[in-house]
């Protein structure tokens, strides 16, 4: 990774339902780097299972950017497959 960009997608924002926080929060360097293609997450917890700023926060985010840049939409699918579009 020669330019690594670091954020924080707060799980506790997505228990909340506090949508508008987390898009505001990622910043400029994020969404870039989001449009340009393919971004890559690596995701720290001290449970052995995916959380839920991924499997909830970035589905949300993916699907608010899609929405917004007028792109292909993709279903939000959440943990164990489930469909979060609704």
């Amino acid at each position: 990774m020669p330019n690594p960009h670091f954020l924080r997608l707060q799980s506790t924002w997505c228990e909340q339902k506090r949508w508008a926080d987390i898009l505001w929060t990622l910043g400029p360097d994020f969404y870039i780097n989001f449009a340009r293609g393919p971004v890559t997450v690596h995701d720290v917890s001290e449970r052995p299972r995916t959380t839920r700023a991924c499997w909830q926060g970035l589905a949300w985010v993916r699907f608010a950017c899609e929405r917004l840049w007028e792109g292909p939409e993709h279903p939000a699918i959440g943990r164990n497959g489930q469909d979060m579009t609704p």
